[in-house]
């Protein structure tokens, strides 16, 4: 329900679609396999798991990484978090 519910409530209160989620905070066990969420609802067409990872091609729609960039970096900050990222596959 807790997957379910908040996409529906904004729904409601701006009349739109929403079709992806993101995972606020845990680990990748947190997070379900495509498959599962897939079974859960089909409401979503993305969601952004809590892992930081540079994504490809090949990446699901429903497991995509990302990387949270603060306000105190600058664009080298940003390369170069990327770039240690892709550099750990």
């Amino acid at each position: 329900e807790e997957i379910i519910q908040p996409g529906r409530i904004l729904e409601a209160i701006f009349g739109i679609s929403v079709e992806s989620m993101s995972y606020p905070f845990g680990e990748s066990a947190d997070c379900f396999s495509p498959d599962d969420l897939r079974k859960i609802t089909p409401q979503y067409k993305i969601a952004f798991t809590v892992d930081k990872k540079v994504n490809k091609q090949t990446t699901s729609p429903l497991q995509l990484g990302r990387f949270m960039p603060h306000s105190t970096h600058t664009a080298c900050d940003v390369l170069q978090n990327l770039q240690a990222i892709e550099g750990a596959l």
